[in-house]
Parts: structure tokens; sequence; C-alpha cells
């Protein structure tokens, strides 16, 4: 009987011309390089950049708005002071962009705002805009559950005078801002108004406070 040895297929070997080789190296070099490059950045020279850019994105300044002060008769007794109300603050840049029309109707209605104005307040470029002042809580309560990021409600003094109608015309009356407009109100202004003040505040990704 006669035996032959096999032979192994050939190995088929594709080799790159000399200058894609040289490209492909050339382009992986520099790639490597770009990554030590912008490493290097970011660790170093860039470092206090990114850290201003992300504080400014997640720290902002909420506005404490002073409580004004208490007015009394003869006596002791009040006869003007402030009560705590709800206030509709807006970040825009915090309120996305793709927020459902269904949530975004209920909103404005709550406001007793026209979608368009809304929209507009939403556009502008100051960081903090009042969207409405001095709500109802059940309102704020609606508001609130709808859990808009970029949304805040806090608390804003509301004059309130617990002899009604009697008094108004010595007492005076303050504007929705909290400025005396009439008698006491204002001839007393530079003493009853405060100074508001601010605090920080953290956001995390989605607009909501977290401290």
């Amino acid at each position: 009987m006669r035996t032959t040895s096999s032979n192994p297929p050939s190995s088929i070997v594709l080799r790159l011309p000399m200058w894609r080789s040289r490209v492909v190296l050339f382009l992986m070099f520099a790639g490597f390089c770009a990554l030590i490059g912008r490493a290097f950045w970011i660790q170093g020279p860039g470092n206090d950049f990114y850290i201003a850019k992300g504080e400014k994105v997640i720290n902002r300044s909420h506005e404490i708005v002073a409580v004004r002060g208490k007015i009394l008769d003869r006596n002791g007794a009040i006869i003007a002071t402030s009560l705590e109300a709800k206030t509709i603050i807006a970040y825009p840049s915090a309120v996305p962009k793709e927020l459902s029309k269904e949530k975004f109707v209920n909103f404005a209605r709550l406001l007793k705002m026209s979608e368009q104005d809304l929209q507009k307040k939403l556009s502008d470029s100051r960081s903090q805009i009042f969207l409405r002042r001095l709500i109802e809580p059940d309102v704020a309560k609606a508001i609130k559950e709808l859990d808009i990021p970029g949304i805040s409600i806090v608390n804003e003094p509301r004059r309130y005078y617990p002899e009604g109608e009697s008094m108004a015309h010595v007492i005076g009356f303050t504007n929705v801002e909290g400025k005396g407009q009439e008698g006491m109100e204002l001839s007393n202004e530079s003493t009853l108004i405060g100074k508001n003040g601010q605090r920080k505040v953290i956001q995390d990704r989605l607009g909501r406070f977290v401290e």
C-alpha cells in the first residue's frame, strides 16, 4: 500500500502597502496623544475651568424675601403684620424643554396664565424669575404635584390687617411687592421694609433642589 504525506494548506498572508501601514500607525499614535493631552488638560490647567463650569450649573442663588415689620397700636396690639404665602419661582435653564404637553397645559392653567405667556417666561435669559406670587395653598400643592424640574415653591410674606378695612385709611396698604403705598405703611417704609437675602442651593441634574 502506498502512502503519501499530506501537506497543510498554505497560509495566505495579507500585507498592507507600506504607506498604508504608516498612515494607520500615525493615526493611532495621534489619537493616543490626543487622549493623553486631554487627560492632562482636565487634571491640570483646565481643572479650575471645569470645576467653575460645573458649579455654575449646579449651584444657584435662592432669594430669601425679607419679612416686613409689624405695626402696633399704642396698647401693643397688632394692626398690621405679615403672614406666609406661597410664591412660584422658575429657573428657566433647569426647566426641561421636552416637558409633556399635558403637564405644560396644567401648569399654565394653575398659574392663570396663557400657554404663550408661560413659554415666554420660561425662555427668559435670567437665572431666576417669579411666575406667580402669593398664591393659594391648594394651588401651590397642585403645582408641587406636577413635579416639574426647575420650578420652586417658596414662602413669601403677605400683608394682613386684623382690623380689616376699618383702619385702612390710617394704616394704608402695600402692593404685591410688599412696598407701602398709603398711610403708615408708606410713611414708615424705611423702618418697616427689610432687606432680602440669598441662600446658595444645589440642584440635581433634573433641576430639583437637594440642599
